[in-house]
């Protein structure tokens, strides 16, 4: 697993100044933040609920090591959601966060997803 500095360091890389040149540079740095918000909390939501799913994750879907491995990426990526909601609060100014450092959420949400297929098919058969 990676040490926080190492996350606080991908997220402060990952996490870009934005430049706001029209009048209403206020709202426009609003409705960013809220954007922002609300896509780290739907993050968030589907790393915890990847998490729900693998203690209910018999062996003939994950085995153990791969129950494991994923558990620690989704602990991964909601510690790198955590650093950087940090980040983002901690600036005065509109922040974005670039799609290469919100890839690896998104796949790992798609995981999820996959997970809580495969869990479907298995309690049907």
């Amino acid at each position: 697993m990676a040490g926080l500095g190492h996350l606080i360091g991908a997220c402060t890389l990952a996490i870009k100044r934005v430049s706001l040149n029209f009048p209403a540079d206020v709202e426009a740095g609003d409705l960013l933040e809220s954007l922002l918000a609300s896509l780290l909390a739907d993050f968030d939501h589907w790393f915890t609920r990847g998490q729900a799913l693998l203690e209910q994750c018999p062996d003939s879907v994950l085995n153990q090591e791969e129950r494991r491995e994923l558990a620690e990426r989704l602990v991964d990526g909601k510690r790198s959601i955590a650093a950087t909601r940090s980040l983002l609060q901690a600036s005065s100014q509109p922040m974005a966060v670039s799609m290469g450092a919100m890839s690896p959420w998104h796949g790992l949400v798609t995981e999820v997803w996959g997970l809580a297929a495969k869990l479907a098919v298995n309690r049907r058969n």
